[in-house]
């Protein structure tokens, strides 16, 4: 089936959730299992022992660090800590780079899967209920569709000012200041 993908979230327990509109309008949600991973590059043998027994899933690749490709492992983590996790590991492992550790999920699945948000997707998945009036998919595959207009979507923005005095606004210590909304 053809949606438009509205967005993308990341679930605890290695999940990717996908908010779609379908051609009519209805409201979908797909729900897909997606590892957390990241990449380490400068393995040696002390290393790859140190992975199997912490008893993690892991696979040789090529990857492209700093425009050069490069042999890596692409190690599988279920941990919500995962970039703290990986920091440890290379610690442990001595001389090697960990990369992509600090991406959200959802942003990898974007990136990888070649999927762009705001834009039609094929999803081939069996529906497997109705939770508040959103149909949900099950596992599935997703592709990105051909280019075509959007569906007709209501739109809403909201626009909020914070008055920081000094770093990043922090609600206990910098008033809202102003909220702007605007509505097709």
């Amino acid at each position: 089936m053809r949606f438009w993908l509205l967005d993308i979230a990341s679930e605890p327990g290695a999940r990717i959730d996908l908010w779609l509109k379908d051609e009519t309008c209805s409201t979908w949600l797909c729900r897909l299992s997606y590892p957390q991973s990241f990449y380490i590059v400068g393995l040696g043998d002390k290393a790859l022992a140190l992975l199997e027994a912490e008893g993690l899933r892991f696979e040789k690749c090529r990857k492209r660090v700093r425009g050069k490709p490069v042999d890596a492992f692409k190690i599988y983590a279920r941990r919500d800590d995962l970039e703290d996790y990986a920091a440890k590991l290379a610690k442990r492992m001595g001389d090697v780079e960990v990369y992509e550790a600090d991406l959200r999920s959802s942003v990898k699945y974007l990136l990888e899967r070649d999927v762009r948000p705001c834009s039609w997707i094929e999803v081939d998945a069996p529906e497997v209920g109705v939770e508040d009036s959103v149909h949900v998919l099950g596992e599935g595959e997703v592709r990105q569709a051909e280019d075509a207009p959007p569906p007709r979507l209501r739109t809403a923005a909201i626009d909020v000012v914070f008055f920081a005095e000094r770093g990043s606004a922090r609600p206990d210590r910098d008033p809202v200041r102003l909220i702007s909304l605007c509505f097709d």
